[in-house]
């Protein structure tokens, strides 16, 4: 009886279940607009959400088999997996997923929308916090999340890789080369970039030559395919933690390309 009035041909809303399904597409997107309900949300997830990964095909062997069935939550994942996973998604070999505590997420748009859960419009608005949560805000918080993780784990390589390469930049100038920077390490791998010839950033990744993974046959793989794919000229690496071990396993894999480096 209260959609009745709502009822008007002439706009296509020739049913009151036309005029129900009207209000309810209303009433979610003002629930997906509202800045306080965003925000919260928001919050939930980078304090309780988890980053899944799975294979794109299972039979497939990649460089990434490590996440091909992984699980991490969002407030303690590390930078490199944020980058690495990233970057299998680009590549299609893994699919990427944000899940929620959707139930605590539901209920919490429930308290703060519906006043009176005796109400005949209880239902009506249930079902529009569902459709709101579903379609239209899951979508949009799971993008905003990670790329917050993303920039967070961006500008912290560039920070890393800044404080490495600086006595590389007190040395004399190498002008018009394209280099592969690498930032050796143990347990978090070793974080390679590369950049061209104006210090434009083209690409990056992180390998796993030393202990514990030991992905040396793995790890000289990726970088002779970054050598070829971008012709690149010196391979500067990082005076720090695992230094000596990368710089064994680098020279170790340039023996094995025709390119001159």
């Amino acid at each position: 009886e209260l959609a009745m009035p709502f009822v008007n041909e002439e706009l296509e809303v020739n049913t009151i279940e036309d005029a129900i399904n009207g209000a309810q597409d209303i009433i979610a997107e003002m629930i997906s607009d509202n800045a306080e309900h965003r925000e919260k949300i928001r919050n939930i997830n980078l304090k309780e959400g988890i980053i899944n990964s799975k294979a794109a095909d299972e039979d497939e062997k990649t460089v990434y088999e490590m996440y091909y069935d992984f699980n991490e939550a969002v407030n303690k994942i590390a930078n490199h997996r944020i980058l690495a996973i990233n970057r299998g998604e680009k590549e299609k070999k893994l699919k990427v997923k944000l899940i929620s505590p959707d139930e605590k997420i539901i209920n919490y748009l429930k308290d703060k929308i519906i006043y009176n859960p005796k109400a005949v419009t209880t239902d009506i608005l249930t079902e529009s916090i569902d459709d709101s949560y579903k379609r239209l805000i899951s979508p949009s918080i799971e993008r905003e999340v990670r790329n917050i993780l993303t920039e967070r784990a961006e500008e912290e390589a560039i920070k890393v890789f800044g404080k490495n390469t600086k006595p590389l930049l007190l040395t004399s100038p190498v002008k018009n080369v394209r280099v592969l920077a690498i930032d050796p390490s143990f347990r978090t791998g070793c974080k390679i970039t590369v950049l061209d010839e104006t210090g434009k950033l083209l690409d990056y990744t992180t390998i796993y030559p030393n202990e514990p993974q030991n992905k040396v046959e793995e790890s000289k793989k990726i970088m002779k395919e970054f050598i070829n794919k971008y012709n690149i000229d010196i391979i500067p690496i990082g005076n720090g933690t695992a230094s000596r071990e990368t710089e064994l396993i680098v020279a170790e894999m340039l023996n094995e390309v025709e390119k001159e480096v």
